[in-house]
């Protein structure tokens, strides 16, 4: 046998080649095994008390807690992402195996995911901050005087704009909850709508509720409409585990659809 070093340059190519090819057509699974590795991505905004973020990172909350166990237990690799919410809306609908919560199910949203499990039923209250005392709201027609703030791309524009509300009139819209909770309480805006859940929160000495309204939602775990149907099957197994294996608190209400 020749020493290697002897050996034309382009021979000893050719022969690293060919074990690369041979390794490859003896591990046909070699690129689903790199897919699997992908951590599957998660995606939600701070939403206390919901699921809670301290900087970037998410920290607490009823529906991550328990949708954390839900991944560890369907054997995925996963990574929760805490984002404004636009920017994981858009995430998820533009992401192939991308998650989402806690997101509303609505008819103008139903073709762009894959509703997985309900979370949460909310009802919706109207916020003001504590120190006005000039705000009396009976009625739609009374709240369209007021300039009201909302999270862009939720639930809440939807809502607002169909009871006669404009955006750069009466309604204005901020990329997440701490800027509307500052507008609020600066009283650079009137009032704001959300679950009656949050004022348990971080804002209940600073705002009050001075109506509860009709519009109630539910909250659900989506996903990308081209996510893997293996993928969302190991999650749905997982939930049905979940569920009949946990306990919850007041907030958490969890129900796979049928």
């Amino acid at each position: 046998m020749k020493p290697l070093l002897s050996i034309p340059l382009k021979y000893i190519i050719l022969l690293l080649f060919g074990c690369i090819c041979s390794s490859v057509g003896a591990n046909p699974d070699i690129s689903q095994l790199s897919k699997e590795m992908i951590p599957v991505r998660v995606v939600t905004e701070h939403l206390p008390p919901f699921q809670v973020g301290n900087g970037k990172v998410l920290v607490g909350g009823e529906n991550f807690e328990f949708l954390s166990a839900v991944f560890a237990r369907a054997g995925i690799s996963s990574r929760f992402e805490l984002m404004p919410w636009a920017r994981a809306y858009k995430t998820a609908t533009d992401r192939k195996n991308t998650f989402i919560f806690s997101i509303v199910r609505t008819p103008s949203r139903e073709s762009h995911f894959i509703w997985v499990a309900k979370l949460n039923d909310v009802n919706y209250s109207i916020f003001v901050s504590s120190k006005r005392r000039d705000i009396n709201i009976q009625s739609i027609d009374d709240s369209l005087r007021y300039v009201a703030a909302v999270v862009r791309d939720t639930y809440e524009v939807e809502l607002m704009q169909q009871h006669g509300f404009e955006v750069g009139h009466n309604l204005v819209q901020v990329s997440n909850f701490s800027m509307l909770w500052s507008l609020l309480d600066s009283g650079r805006v009137d009032f704001t709508i959300s679950s009656a859940q949050q004022l348990t929160h971080e804002v209940e000495d600073r705002f009050k509720i001075i109506k509860n309204t009709r519009f109630n939602a539910s909250m659900y775990l989506a996903a990308n409409p081209e996510t893997d149907a293996e993928l969302i099957s190991k999650v749905k197994t997982a939930l049905r585990q979940q569920i009949a294996q946990s306990s919850f608190g007041e907030l958490l209400n969890p129900e796979l659809p049928d």
